[in-house]
């Protein structure tokens, strides 16, 4: 180690008491100055006696050239001082543990084991050692800062029992006095000064002490640290470790009244505008395919509702997200297409799945996402499809840091967890934070199990691991259950608050059917004389309805829409009937629909007309025999349409024009 190799542990702690007389003006003095600086009286001032008569310092012979000739101007040099040659490797400690002060800033990590270890050191604590020694020591920092890391040491079992150490000690004899200093700093809140640990250890005999301290400090078990404020040199575990192993127990969250901020699936109705723009061929691509002009993109997030404030903020609910987890859902259900070809009318339209599920009532267009979400719950079994389900549910982001789960088959736990956990809320709010806290610390989903080696890191658990869960049941809970509005969103005093809906009953499978808000269209929208419709309130979902017969003119309030002859008629196209649009104008006005409006309405589908046609193959013959000797031998599916033309079915065309050819007639296609 580069730090602590040369250190003799007993001499330190002799050293340590003449440190302790020391003021501190005199300690800082030492911890500003690396091994073999010189030191003049003047820079030591009055810390000059107690230095030297507690051995820190000795002076500096003067071997000065004796052939000089003396000047009656010359004037004796000053004594210098030097740190003593015993002192060299406590000096590199106190300096360097000064230099980063882990126990009170955390961030210092990384260069606290690049500064204490060599780049063999710490390569031989990671299983797969990476080529890039800054992601080596980022990985040795994600694996001692976790509380497994003293668990696992504290339970293993040295597999060399038998060898014998330089200092005639047994590995065993090492390795359980090494575990019974990690179970002492186990049971310490802070960090302790080195000399008081000492002084408790006396009655280990020193060649073991020196030992244990040693495969401590190989295995970064133990870390050193001088006191800022103190300059004390302190030993102890990582300090999140000890706050962690002696805070309170999380307590269950207590039930609260809050105010509520969610009352609706904002996520399907971000989806139903994404789509009603998609079917107006208003969504042009770019010529990659993969990305909507801007113009089209402003377009589609004008259409999208406001929602509380708070839920902007404090989950990022911004446009651009709502954007982009639309149209991730649109593409994973196949509510989209890609028409046309690049640089040319290439647009994002609706597919008849999209299509199908726009026509849908709000509360089953909710019921069909649900559904999907609970197939895909139930079915995924095999590591790959966890993991897809992982990173849709989640996000890329979080996937990616799952891949050590991912390796160790572990993913399908994780799924369960988060399903579990969301079965604990209830009817009443809880806030959000001390939930998380308490299911998160209430249970290990992974089971982790103790190993029987401690450097095997096949059965390790990652150093994140709570990290992880926390982030993973909040990206689900952000992703999935407020959009979809299975988990409602309250406020207290600026805390967030949450409980379960009928959807999400309904999406965990603990009932069968759930209640969703009226099934009827409520808006104030006026039908005026002129085919415009007025919006008085945004509603999207009147907005889904009108789109289906009507042409857009604008968004959210004022003159959205506007009936037209050529809406109409691409709405008959579409199979949507003359007594379906005037139902749902008279559902959504608040005023009588001027019967102008109806007239017209009738007048225009009554110019419509269905019409059929059939794909079919013309024979031209030479002459009327030919004609009927061919309707002879094609059979009965045939038409003559005169002297010498002949028609044949296109789906039987095939099978005829075999049968010809064995007859002799040889068709041939006209070019």
């Amino acid at each position: 180690m580069k730090i602590y190799s040369s250190i003799d542990w007993n001499e330190l702690a002799v050293t340590l008491e003449s440190w302790e007389k020391l003021p501190l003006q005199a300690r800082q003095i030492i911890t500003e100055n690396k091994f073999g600086t010189q030191f003049t009286k003047t820079e030591l001032g009055e810390h000059e006696e107690i230095l030297i008569e507690e051995q820190f310092l000795i002076p500096i012979k003067n071997i000065g050239n004796h052939n000089l000739r003396k000047t009656s101007n010359s004037k004796p040099a000053e004594i210098r001082y030097r740190f003593r040659d015993e002192l060299r490797s406590f000096v590199n400690l106190i300096v360097i543990c000064h230099k980063y002060p882990i126990f009170k800033n955390k961030d210092l990590l990384i260069d606290y084991l690049e500064n204490h270890y060599t780049r063999i050191e710490m390569g031989n604590l990671v299983e797969h050692n990476p080529f890039n020694a800054r992601k080596m020591t980022e990985t040795l920092c994600q694996r001692v800062t976790f509380l497994h890391h003293l668990d696992n040491f504290v339970t293993w079992k040295n597999e060399l029992e038998d060898e014998i150490l330089f200092s005639g000690l047994t590995s065993r004899h090492v390795t359980k006095a090494s575990q019974k200093i990690i179970r002492y700093f186990k049971g310490e809140k802070t960090p302790e000064s080195y000399l008081s640990f000492y002084a408790k250890l006396k009655r280990m005999p020193r060649e073991l002490f020196d030992s244990a301290i040693s495969m401590c400090l190989s295995n970064v078990l133990i870390f050193f640290s001088l006191n800022p404020e103190t300059l004390d040199l302190e030993i102890g575990i990582w300090p999140p470790i000890s706050q962690r192993l002696h805070k309170d127990p999380a307590k269950a969250p207590k039930a609260v009244k809050a105010v509520s901020i969610s009352s609706h699936p904002f996520l399907i109705e971000d989806m139903a505008s994404f789509l009603i723009e998609c079917e107006s061929e208003n969504a042009k691509l770019k010529a990659d395919g993969q990305d909507l002009y801007a113009k089209s993109i402003k377009e589609i997030k004008s259409l999208f509702l406001e929602l509380h404030e708070t839920m902007e903020q404090e989950i990022n609910y911004d446009d651009d997200s709502r954007f982009d987890a639309a149209e991730f859902w649109l593409f994973r259900l196949n509510f989209l297409n890609r028409t046309g070809r690049p640089g040319k009318n290439y647009l994002l339209t609706c597919s008849q799945k999209g299509i199908d599920w726009l026509c849908l009532c709000e509360k089953e267009k909710l019921k069909y996402f649900l559904d999907y979400l609970r197939n895909r719950i139930s079915s995924t079994k095999d590591s790959y499809e966890i993991g897809l389900f992982l990173r849709d549910f989640l996000g890329q982001a979080l996937f990616l840091d799952t891949i050590f789960y991912y390796k160790s088959n572990n993913l399908q736990l994780l799924v369960n967890w988060l399903i579990q956990t969301l079965k604990q809320l209830g009817d009443n709010f809880v806030p959000l934070e001390d939930f998380i806290e308490y299911q998160v610390e209430q249970c290990d989903p992974f089971n982790s199990q103790k190993v029987s080696s401690y450097n095997s890191q096949n059965n390790y658990p990652d150093a994140r691991l709570e990290k992880m869960l926390n982030t993973s049941i909040n990206a689900f809970l952000a992703q999935i259950c407020f959009p979809l509005y299975c988990v409602e969103l309250g406020l207290i005093d600026k805390q967030l608050c949450i409980r379960l809906t009928d959807a999400g009953r309904y999406l965990l499978n603990l009932q069968d059917d759930f209640e969703f808000g009226n099934e009827q269209l409520n808006a104030e929208i006026i039908i005026g004389p002129d085919f415009s419709v007025t919006f008085m309130a945004p509603s999207i979902q009147a907005e889904t309805a009108l789109s289906k017969f009507a042409e857009r003119k604008g968004r959210k309030i004022g003159t959205i829409f506007k009936i037209t002859r050529q809406s109409i008629l691409a709405a008959s196209v579409k199979g949507i009937s003359c007594q379906q649009v005037i139902d749902t104008l008279t559902e959504l006005s608040i005023t009588t629909i001027p019967e102008n409006i109806i007239r017209e309405i009738t007048g225009w589908f009554g110019q419509c007309r269905n019409l059929q046609y059939h794909n079919a193959i013309l024979i031209k013959c030479a002459n009327k025999s030919d004609a009927i000797l061919v309707a002879g031998h094609a059979g009965n599916s045939v038409h003559i349409l005169n002297d010498t033309i002949v028609e044949i079915p296109a789906a039987k065309s095939k099978q005829i024009l075999k049968k010809l050819r064995q007859e002799g007639i040889v068709v041939k296609s006209q070019q």
